[in-house]
Formats: C-alpha cells, structure tokens, sequence
C-alpha cells in the first residue's frame, strides 16, 4: 500500500519528471512478463502485481491512479511544446493498462470479473480508442510502440470477454490489424515482430466469435 501511495503522490505532481517516475514504478509493478514465464506459485509478489492491477483497471480507493492512466489513454492531446513527454507518458499508460489486463488474464484463479453491466461502456470506449490507434500508420518507433501496446490492450480484452470480442467485430477490429499481420515484412520492414504476432492472435481470437 506504501508503494501506491508512493505512485499517486508522484502522478498528482505537475512535473514531467515526476509524474513519469510514477508510471514507470507502476509499470514494473504489473509487469507479470517474468513472474508467470517462471512458474511462480502464489506469493507477496503475486499478491502486489494483483492488486496493483485491480487498482489500475476498477473503480475503488486508487480511482484517481485509474483515472490518470483512463485519461492518457483516452488522450489525443498534441502539446507540440512538450512533445517528448507528452509521447513518453502516452505509451507509458497503454504498456500500463496492456500489463494490468495481461495480470487478469493470467490470473485464472481470480474472482475479479473485469467487464460487467456497470462498466460496460466505459471498457467499450477503451476498445475504441484502441482500435483507432491500431488504424495509425506507423510513421516513427514512437508511433510504433503505441500501436502494439494497443494490439496487446486488446488482444487481453478480448481474452477476458465475449462481449468485447462481438463489439470487437463490430469495430472492424481484423480489419485494421490485418496490415501488421500479412505486410510487416514488406512495408514496415520487420520493424516489430512482435505487433506482428499480437495481431495474428487478436485475428484468432476474432475468428472464433464469427
């Protein structure tokens, strides 16, 4: 609980600086990359990844560190005078939420429902984002990292919900991510292997629900 209360302090600053060191101890909170590829049993460690994710993604007493990354999330603010940080703290919120979803996921023996009537158009509005992220070209590595951190958002949202996935199809969602599965090699040159294998799962996933 210290450590959360650590990172709200640091996002309600107005610095840059700060507000970046938040996310990025709230980052490698949640990252489960290592913890689930080595088999871990339960333990604190696990217990702190979990509960940082639910702090992240429902409503509760960190609903203003859920807000700040909502809100990045949600944000197409362009501040060219503050391009770097604005870019920085963008992605640094899509890896956030991608980590925190990839928790709940691999957390199966969970009774935390994500998506439910009350929440319902909230999550909705994130897969729209999402999706409209994933129609950007890539232009530079920036740009780049935001559309996988995107692929990977909703590859775990449609792993948590059928709901999401029909919504999905509604979005048009294979269609978009289509280019970075069948063309990385050609047009974006291999840039991001690993957009191009979220994008074959999200399609998978997809074409199940059809």
């Amino acid at each position: 609980q210290r450590t959360m209360e650590n990172i709200r302090t640091l996002l309600q600053k107005d610095r840059w600086d700060a507000v970046i060191s938040g996310m990025e101890s709230l980052l490698l909170l949640t990252d489960d990359s290592s913890y689930y590829n080595a088999n871990h049993s339960r333990d604190h460690k696990h217990y702190i990844m979990t509960e940082a994710a639910k702090a992240v993604l429902q409503d509760g007493i960190w609903q203003d560190v859920k807000e700040c990354i909502f809100s990045l999330v949600f944000s197409q603010d362009n501040n060219e005078d503050n391009d770097n940080e604005i870019a920085k703290i963008k992605n640094l919120a899509l890896q956030i939420l991608a980590n925190c979803l990839s928790v709940t996921v691999n957390n199966s023996g969970s009774q935390f429902v994500l998506i439910h009537s009350e929440n319902r158009d909230e999550w909705r509005g994130i897969l729209l984002t999402l999706t409209g992220l994933m129609k950007n070209e890539m232009t530079q590595d920036n740009n780049a990292q935001d559309i996988y951190q995107a692929a990977r958002c909703i590859k775990h949202l449609l792993q948590l919900s059928e709901e999401m996935k029909i919504f999905a199809v509604h979005l048009e969602v294979t269609k978009n991510v289509t280019k970075y599965h069948s063309s990385y090699n050609e047009r974006y040159q291999c840039k991001h292997v690993l957009l191009h294998d979220v994008s074959g799962d999200i399609i998978g996933l997809l074409g199940e629900s059809m």
